[in-house]
């Protein structure tokens, strides 16, 4: 965009040094033919004003397309946390998930432009509920991920992107496990969601583990896995100060846009 708009401006820069000469040393264009001169003074003023009239409508008339309001803080579009249910099993035990199943598609989206107060990864939102299912103790489960749920992909340092991207077979486990560590958050300590467990966060772990096997992967999902046990505690009991969930509604009557029909990924599996 910004190259786009440079090269406009040297268009019309150089244009207007021709017109320049065509205005102030009409000799260098015509010789001593007034006729001549007069002919190419004006077509060098049409072939100037023509275009810098088109260029100037142009910024001061965007089309339609280019009319999304600028959003304003993150916080100001946050959703309305009472209504989000429990993801986490009571008494969970640990490698007691069976039969993990993908129920939807995955529909991520971003703002063309970006949202102020949340880091510059975190402009991704999950554009409709996103949902799985699985087994624990004989007794089928589901985990739904909100819609307005921000996330950043998968969260991988940038030195390891080589090996594992943001993007690629583990991206719907990713974003599943984003909402789960973050998910504790969404309701008051009064009603005993907010008081997190370390068998909250190993459930989260686990399901992620499950969805990763269930998408076909091998190796690599075991060294996702291990990483996260290892070094994912801070990220889980650590309170974020970002907003977590956003109202799309809101967002979209302020910023000037409707959500688009956006094409979710294929699930991994099939119920």
């Amino acid at each position: 965009m910004k190259a786009g708009v440079m090269l406009c401006w040297v268009a019309v820069a150089v244009l207007a040094l021709f017109a320049i000469v065509a205005i102030w040393r009409q000799d260098w264009l015509g010789g001593d033919d007034a006729v001549l001169v007069d002919a190419m003074g004006g077509a060098m003023t049409a072939i100037v004003a023509v275009p810098l009239v088109m260029f100037v409508i142009s910024r001061l008339c965007p089309a339609k397309r280019d009319t999304q309001m600028s959003p304003k803080e993150a916080k100001d579009y946050q959703a309305d946390y009472e209504a989000i249910e429990d993801p986490y099993p009571e008494n969970y035990m640990t490698a007691s998930i069976s039969g993990f199943r993908y129920r939807s598609r995955l529909h991520l989206m971003r703002l063309k432009k970006r949202l102020k107060g949340i880091g510059p990864e975190q402009q991704y939102f999950v554009a409709e509920d996103y949902t799985v299912c699985y087994t624990i103790n004989g007794t089928d489960k589901h985990v739904t991920v909100p819609k307005g749920t921000l996330t950043d992909l998968a969260s991988v340092p940038r030195c390891f992107r080589w090996y594992v991207g943001r993007v690629g077979p583990h991206l719907e486990a990713s974003v599943i496990h984003d909402y789960l560590y973050i998910a504790w958050q969404l309701e008051k300590a009064s009603n005993g969601f907010s008081n997190r467990t370390s068998e909250m966060r190993r459930f989260a772990d686990d399901l992620m583990l499950a969805a990763m096997k269930a998408a076909g992967m091998g190796c690599k999902a075991l060294v996702i896995y291990f990483a996260i046990r290892c070094f994912g505690r801070g990220i889980f009991f650590d309170p974020n100060p970002e907003p977590l969930i956003l109202d799309l509604e809101k967002l979209f009557k302020e910023c000037g846009s409707e959500p688009a029909a956006s094409s979710g990924k294929d699930p991994r599996s099939s119920a």
